[in-house]
C-alpha cells in the first residue's frame, strides 16, 4: 500500500527546498512575508528548511516559534504542506499546515492528469543512511532528546545548534547528471511498483535534498533556496522561478 492517498496538485503551487535557516534568519522572514503578500494556491515546504530543527526538543521549539507560527499563518490564504526533512523532523502540529514526516513520504500527487511523487530526497540513499535516520526519528530517541534537554536546562542543544550552524553547506556537483537522474528515477520506479502504484502511470519525480538543478523529462530536482537561492513556481506543468534572493 501507498503510505498515503494521492493529493491534488494545483496550478501555481510554490516549492521551498533546501532554505537551512537558522532561527533568526533575515532571509527567512523576508520570505515568508514575500509570501504572504503574493499567496500562491498551494505552498510546499520540502524539507530541511531549517539548518536544525527537531520538534520534540523544547529548546528548540521554543526558538523557532516565531518561524513556524508566520508558516502557520500561511496557511490563512494558500493551502501549506510541510514535508520533513533531515535537518527539521517531529514537527509540532501547526495550524491548517499538513505535515509529512519522512515515512509518509513520498507524497502521491494528481496533476493535470498525471501523477507525481515528491519527497525532501533523503530516501534510497544507503542502508547506513537509513538506520541513522531512522534511529534520530524513532520516539525513544525523541524521548531521550527531550529528556536531556530539561537535564540540561536547554544548553546541550544550544552547544550543538551552534556547531551546526557553523558549517558549511554545498550544493550537489553532479559529474555524472544523466547517471545520478537514472539512478533516482530507478529508485522511485522500484518503491512505486512494490506500493502497488504501477509503474507505468507514474509521470513525474520531484525532490530536494541534493542541493542539485538536475532534471529531464520524469524528473525535476528542486534548487535549494540556500544554495542557488530561489524557489519554483508549477504552472501548467513548467517550472518558474517564484521568488529569488541576491
Amino acid at each position: 500500500m501507498l503510505p498515503h492517498p494521492s493529493l491534488e496538485l494545483r496550478n501555481g503551487a510554490v516549492f521551498i527546498a533546501d532554505s537551512h535557516f537558522s532561527h533568526k534568519d533575515p532571509r527567512a522572514y523576508k520570505l515568508l512575508d514575500f509570501l504572504a503578500k503574493n499567496p500562491p494556491p498551494q505552498i510546499f515546504f520540502v524539507g530541511d528548511i531549517f539548518q536544525l530543527f527537531i520538534g520534540a526538543i523544547p529548546s528548540s521549539l521554543r526558538l523557532h516559534a516565531p518561524l513556524l507560527a508566520k508558516i502557520s499563518e500561511l496557511a490563512r490564504q494558500s493551502e501549506v504542506f510541510y514535508l520533513e526533512g533531515n535537518h527539521d523532523f517531529s514537527l509540532p502540529s501547526l495550524e491548517n499546515v499538513q505535515i509529512f514526516p519522512r515515512k509518509r513520504q513520498p507524497l502521491v500527487l494528481e496533476y493535470e492528469g498525471k501523477t507525481i511523487l515528491l519527497a525532501h530526497g533523503d530516501l534510497f540513499i544507503s542502508p547506513f543512511y537509513e538506520r541513522y535516520i531512522q534511529t534520530m526519528t524513532h520516539p525513544l530517541v525523541t524521548f531521550f532528546l527531550r529528556l536531556l534537554d530539561k537535564i540540561t536546562l536547554g544548553h546541550l542543544y544550544t552547544s550543538i545548534h551552534k556547531k551546526v550552524l557553523q558549517k558549511s553547506i554545498f550544493a550537489l556537483k553532479n559529474p555524472d547528471e544523466k547517471s545520478f537522474i537514472n539512478k533516482r528515477l530507478d529508485d522511485y520506479f522500484s518503491y512505486a511498483k512494490n506500493h502497488n502504484l504501477a509503474p507505468e502511470i507514474l509521470h513525474f519525480i520531484i525532490e530536494g535534498h541534493f542541493h542539485s538543478t538536475a532534471q529531464n523529462s520524469l524528473y525535476k530536482a528542486l534548487p535549494s533556496f540556500y544554495c542557488q537561492k530561489k524557489i519554483l513556481q508549477l504552472i501548467h506543468g513548467e517550472f518558474h522561478i517564484f521568488y529569488s534572493s541576491n
